[in-house]
């Protein structure tokens, strides 16, 4: 897994030591040239995508509070919705291949050559 669409950069990536994020095409064609092949992949978080969408738009007009920690404190109540809304997206992984999201999701497998 890795974090897509290189606009969606802010400072919760450097916190979490990310170093670029990828679309899907990117990353799978990384995999491809390194001599694998894709058996699985999709966007995901992407149930989760517009409130995070909103929180980076408001970062940038408002100003981010540069935390270092790597994660927002969050009301419980709204820690277990979000939580819940996760779960459900993850029920329909690998059956569904989504067309947006937070991250990359990809499965691939070495192609052996003789």
């Amino acid at each position: 897994t890795v974090p897509a669409y290189s606009w969606m950069w802010s400072h919760h990536d450097v916190v979490h030591h990310h170093y670029r994020r990828y679309s899907k095409n990117q990353i799978n064609d990384l995999f491809r040239d390194a001599g694998f092949e894709i058996e699985y992949s999709t966007y995901f978080n992407t149930f989760l995508f517009l409130p995070a969408y909103l929180k980076r738009l408001s970062e940038k007009f408002l100003g981010d509070k540069k935390s270092d920690s790597p994660i927002d404190e969050v009301p419980e109540f709204l820690n277990k919705i979000f939580t819940s809304i996760f779960n459900l997206e993850n029920s329909f992984l690998p059956t569904v291949s989504f067309p947006f999201g937070l991250s990359i999701l990809t499965v691939a497998k070495k192609i052996n050559r003789k």
